[in-house]
């Protein structure tokens, strides 16, 4: 290669490496660079997106928030029974707030009434008890809870997670009408797509929801001047730090309900760019975890070359002709909760060995849960690191 084809290669290099960095930029202040947007409401994205409308109009995010007056049948508290743990009265209900794990109730004040309704075990349960006449829910829950939020004035432009809680306010969109495909560089686009982000930022849009932390100063439980398309950072965010025994294990997986991002984001799915999306679609209720499809076939989709087979497959069970199918029962086992432990599914992706709650349990699992027990509850839990270190000898000491 001679000096001219070198220079030619090196400038060719530099000018590639200076425009993605430049749209790397542009994408990264989709949301701050344009303050002068502004909210205008999902049923104003109707008007041109009616059939994502419709479907995402029955998803959780939608209906997560119910205000009694317009919907009475929306509480599903038994509300007839008399019950210790419940301390007020149907009447006492503007809003509800919950519709999978559990419902919590908000009075006219705001405030969050101290029990909340289990629909499980289809029981009361305290919440709260000491502090919810000093809480708000405005401050409290307010910004996940609805979108176009304002932490200055504790108000919002639409109640439960609309459209442009991910793509950001979209009044610059609704007068352009139509949607650029392409964007010019300095020139931020109307409308933030996730698609078109990072796998990273992508995530953050889910991630300014999904991560337990505080604003930098402390003063609300959640991020603060973040739009989609930002940089999700310390300058808008401090996530819950391992030390928080209330939110994680031992072993550093989630113990706390709604941090499925921060537990994502040092995974090596992460570095791989498989994010959220890859598995959820917010737009679609399949099923109550809002998977594209089921668990298996979301795995198997890529990581065809795991066998099942029942002798010698991936996960053989000891001395059987049996193989344990059930890919996130292993590698996303439910340790979290929500309303009762098991709720929620760990977003590590990594199995749980018995020598975990062994080893940062003391052998007790309500110190440290391990795979294995999510399924098999009341086993010895040295018999079942055991029977694994036996199957898997390579992996029997990793927890």
């Amino acid at each position: 290669m001679n000096r001219r084809t070198i220079r030619i290669a090196i400038i060719i290099g530099m000018t590639s490496l200076l425009i993605s960095m430049s749209l790397v930029w542009t994408i990264g202040v989709v949301g701050s660079a344009a303050s002068d947007k502004t909210y205008v409401g999902s049923e104003k994205c109707k008007d041109c997106h009616d059939q994502i409308f419709a479907k995402w109009r029955q998803t959780p995010h939608a209906n997560v928030i119910q205000e009694v007056k317009k919907n009475p049948d929306a509480i599903k508290g038994d509300f007839k029974t008399p019950d210790t743990a419940r301390t007020f009265k149907k009447n006492e209900v503007v809003m509800t707030s919950g519709l999978i794990w559990k419902q919590r109730y908000i009075t006219k004040d705001w405030k969050i009434l101290p029990a909340q309704w289990n629909y499980e075990t289809q029981k009361w349960a305290p919440y709260n008890v000491d502090k919810w006449k000093e809480e708000d829910w405005r401050s409290f829950c307010g910004y996940c809870h609805t979108t176009g939020y304002d932490s200055k004035k504790l108000a919002w432009k639409e109640l439960n997670v609309g459209c442009e809680a991910c793509h950001g306010p979209g009044s610059k969109h609704v007068e352009n009408k139509e949607e650029k495909t392409e964007i010019a560089l300095g020139e931020p686009p109307d409308i933030v797509n996730p698609a078109s982000l990072t796998s990273d930022q992508a995530a953050m849009v889910c991630g300014q929801c999904h991560t337990r932390g505080t604003s930098p100063d402390g003063v609300f439980p959640f991020p603060v001047d973040y739009r989609p398309g930002d940089v999700l950072s310390a300058k808008n965010f401090t996530p819950v730090p391992y030390t928080d025994t209330k939110a994680w294990w031992p072993n550093k997986t989630v113990k706390q309900h709604r941090q499925q991002y921060i537990e994502w984001r040092v995974t090596k799915h992460a570095k791989a760019g498989v994010n959220c999306s890859v598995c959820h679609d917010a737009h679609v209720t399949r099923n109550k975890f809002q998977t594209k499809t089921s668990q298996n076939n979301l795995c198997l989709g890529c990581h065809p070359q795991i066998s099942t087979d029942a002798e010698r497959g991936h996960a053989p069970v000891g001395g059987t002709l049996r193989q344990h199918s059930d890919c996130v029962g292993c590698h996303m086992s439910a340790v979290g909760k929500s309303a009762e432990v098991g709720d929620e599914h760990t977003h590590t992706f990594r199995f749980i060995a018995p020598i975990a709650t062994i080893n940062l349990g003391g052998g007790d699992v309500k110190n440290q849960p391990n795979s294995c027990s999510v399924c098999h509850a009341g086993a010895p839990v040295d018999a079942l690191q055991a029977d694994f270190a036996e199957r898997m000898p390579f992996r029997s000491s990793r927890p």
